[in-house]
């Protein structure tokens, strides 16, 4: 099974279950700077810790629902919700996250075809659930974890909230555990 299983389980509100039982000092992504921090993602054996930490989708979330998503066809196609591309963005996630990419004041416009591009699927995936995942702090106080980022991804800004979101997330974690 994959190290990043047990973040599939339920956790306390304070602290992911991989943290029960540890120090922060033993913990295996503690150090005052990390070799990674100037670098543009974390080593994949932190990455569900990482998401935790920081705030940002981890990685092996990234792979998993593009798993449940699209199977990693790039070229996948839902006619019925017309999403597109490997996470399956619909065009109103693509005109919400170029609205998002102005507010941070980014020199990037996505167009429809992007969402058939690995690299610019990612990062669309990234500006969206970075925008909302600091939505739902805000609102909640809590940091999101790859759990409120996939029911985001699948019921849109507030579907963290929605447990219409419950079952996409059970799907998602059984990819996370196969990856």
């Amino acid at each position: 099974p994959s190290p990043f299983a047990s973040s599939c389980r339920k956790a306390p509100a304070a602290l992911p279950i991989s943290w029960r039982g540890r120090s922060r000092r033993n913990s295996p992504t503690h150090s005052a700077s990390p070799w990674w921090s100037k670098t543009a993602r974390a080593p994949a054996a932190s990455s569900a810790l990482t998401s935790w930490r920081s705030g940002v989708p981890s990685d092996a979330l990234w792979h998993a629902i593009v798993a449940e998503e699209s199977r990693g066809n790039v070229h996948a196609y839902n006619a019925h919700d017309g999403a597109t591309g490997m996470a399956q963005i619909r065009s109103v996630c693509l005109e919400d996250v170029n609205r998002i990419a102005g507010l941070r004041g980014l020199d990037v416009r996505f167009a429809a075809e992007d969402r058939g591009t690995p690299r610019a699927a990612r990062r669309m995936w990234d500006l969206y659930l970075g925008f909302y995942g600091n939505q739902y702090k805000k609102e909640t106080g809590r940091t999101p974890t790859d759990e409120v980022f996939a029911r985001i991804w699948n019921g849109g800004p507030s579907g963290w909230r929605k447990t219409s979101t419950l079952p996409y997330w059970t799907r998602v974690c059984e990819a996370m555990k196969t990856a």
